[in-house]
């Protein structure tokens, strides 16, 4: 039984903690929401009073933050774990999803002071992660991602070990660089069948049996906005956060991005006119006309 601490107790992070506990594991949790905080702990969590508690008591720490800059200043801010005297032969784990240059400087820092460092991004949805059932997209060491396996696989049914430090980030950013411009592209193609007069079950029927079959056209839409509901399974947001976050990574390289350039336009002007908090499949729902009704 490890000495698990968890950072981050957001709508992945709070049942990943969960699944912890359920585990076997003795966790302790941080975050600024107190009711966060507190369900955890009817649970059986202990609490950190602050990021240096666990610092000097945990086995393994995993943070589950929303943006790669929260993650740094955790791990290296003037109050931050490497500050607070984070000990040699410990593993630390980011499981939120960043950029591969944040992961890579992490774990250079890290292993210099003999930490184990691993990049764990996740791929799947909330419900999955109520059930255990994630998939966990690990960068790093064979060594470090080997001791953070078990704690991992009370969170995931299915790891795979992308490589290096960084690795894990860069599969997590091409994968819903593909998804979120998968959506986009949908979006365009039901808009102009609509207008040109075809149903939307008959463009579901034909796609499916071509080249042109997606699972976003298949599963994602039918599931959600294609029966009007936009509570968030991938909110917006964090879909704007990804995909600028790949973007960056494609310029960081010397790439052109054009399609995953114009999906994030259209994602930074829904969620400035106010569906920050609404399902991904608002970008085509709204790009087909299917957020006014037509069908």
């Amino acid at each position: 039984m490890a000495r698990i601490g968890f950072i981050g107790l957001g709508a992945m992070g709070a049942p990943m903690a969960t699944n912890i506990l359920a585990g076997g594991h003795q966790l302790m949790v941080y975050d600024t929401n107190s009711a966060a905080v507190e369900a955890l702990r009817e649970l059986g969590a202990d609490i950190a009073a602050d990021v240096s508690e666990m610092a000097e008591s945990r086995d393994v720490i995993i943070t589950m933050l929303p943006h790669p800059t929260a993650v740094e200043e955790i791990v290296l801010g003037p109050d931050g774990l490497v500050a607070s005297g984070l000990r040699p032969g410990r593993t630390f784990v980011d499981m939120s999803t960043g950029d591969p240059l944040t992961a890579q400087r992490l774990a250079e820092t890290l292993e210099s002071k003999g930490v184990f460092a691993v990049d764990c991004p996740v791929g799947r949805t909330p419900e999955h992660a109520k059930e255990g059932a994630l998939l966990l997209l690990a960068g790093g060491s064979s060594d470090a991602v080997e001791r953070a396996r078990p704690v991992l696989m009370c969170m995931g049914d299915e790891l795979v070990h992308c490589g290096g430090p960084g690795t894990g980030q860069a599969m997590k950013l091409v994968n819903n660089m593909l998804t979120i411009t998968v959506m986009q592209g949908v979006g365009e193609v039901l808009g102009v069948g609509l207008q040109a007069g075809l149903p939307l079950d008959l463009m579901r029927e034909v796609t499916a049996k071509t080249l042109a079959q997606t699972s976003v056209m298949d599963k994602a839409l039918p599931a959600k906005a294609f029966v009007g509901d936009l509570s968030p399974g991938f909110a917006l947001r964090l879909a704007e956060k990804d995909i600028r976050l790949a973007v960056q990574l494609a310029a960081n390289l010397s790439l052109s991005t054009p399609v995953a350039e114009r999906a994030l336009q259209r994602c930074t002007e829904l969620v400035a006119s106010g569906h920050a908090d609404h399902d991904i499949g608002i970008l085509a729902a709204e790009q087909a006309g299917l957020d006014k009704g037509q069908s």
